[in-house]
């Protein structure tokens, strides 16, 4: 899908036929943000908008809300690289309720903190959202407390994907995101990438979340203070807890209830032909 300019961008929301729209290195101002918005009220069609790079600040977010809200086709909005601040990821938290099939938000790159990052916990954990991914990397969020209420948030959100790269985190913030993952039974990628302040204590958490929970299956630790040998440990969990045959001994056990000992009454459930080439696959 091409870049669009923003003028362009207009006209094939006018148009409404166009499932995708990127913008790059346009300049929105508030006229063309309300221009923007009345005509995503109108929109039927979009399900991808992408404005990066934009110049989008909090009071121009704020004037977008109800044409991105009122767009009931949109699921993705993608918004970094941008000047929002903790004002803006406020009001976009709280608006979060009333999308209806939003469930993927990128806003890395911005200038949100600790209140902005606190305020979309509470979205999560209220259930007034439905996002699957959730990207707030290279955001300066650095205090403790407020990674801890997103991993308070975590457990049955319905998460997949959470991105929080080079955002100031150090090993309680990882402890915390560490406890919440271990909780959550959708998530199945994290990222912790290029957090300086992350060190080998951090990442033996994660890995001990791992062994926890098994959804997580992708973790990014590249650009931390850890130690190689460390991190190569916790790629080395990944791979031996999601290897084909650790993946169907798991399904085993937690679709039949087999216990340590393998007893027979319940693996008699599956067709004596599938349950001899599970099986097979294990050894």
């Amino acid at each position: 899908m091409p870049i669009l300019s923003l003028e362009h961008a207009l006209t094939a929301l006018r148009d409404n036929t166009e499932s995708t729209i990127l913008v790059r290195h346009s300049q929105f101002n508030r006229d063309i943000a309300e221009i923007f918005a009345e005509l995503l009220s109108r929109n039927t069609t979009l399900r991808i908008l992408s404005l990066t790079a934009c110049e989008i600040n909090d009071e121009i977010l704020i004037k977008l809300l109800p044409g991105l809200k009122a767009c009931t086709s949109l699921s993705v909005l993608k918004l970094s690289w941008n000047a929002i601040y903790n004002e803006g990821a406020i009001a976009l938290a709280e608006s979060l309720q009333d999308f209806v099939s939003l469930d993927t938000l990128y806003l890395s790159g911005n200038k949100i903190k600790a209140a902005g990052v606190e305020a979309f916990a509470v979205a999560i954990k209220t259930r007034r959202c439905h996002l699957v991914v959730l990207d707030l990397g290279h955001n300066e969020i650095r205090f403790p407390r407020a990674f801890q209420a997103l991993a308070d948030s975590l457990p049955g959100s319905g998460l997949h994907e959470l991105y929080l790269s080079n955002t100031w985190m150090d090993d309680e913030g990882a402890g915390h995101i560490a406890n919440g993952i271990s909780k959550c039974l959708t998530i199945h990628t994290l990222s912790l990438a290029d957090n300086r302040c992350v060190t080998d204590i951090g990442v033996r958490k994660l890995s001990g979340a791992l062994r926890a929970h098994r959804s997580l299956s992708e973790v990014f630790t590249s650009g931390t203070k850890a130690t190689t040998k460390t991190r190569d440990k916790l790629h080395r969990l990944i791979r031996t807890l999601f290897s084909p045959q650790a993946t169907l001994l798991t399904i085993l056990c937690s679709v039949h209830h087999v216990d340590s000992i393998g007893r027979k009454s319940h693996l008699r459930l599956l067709p004596k032909d599938l349950l001899r080439y599970l099986v097979s696959m294990l050894y």
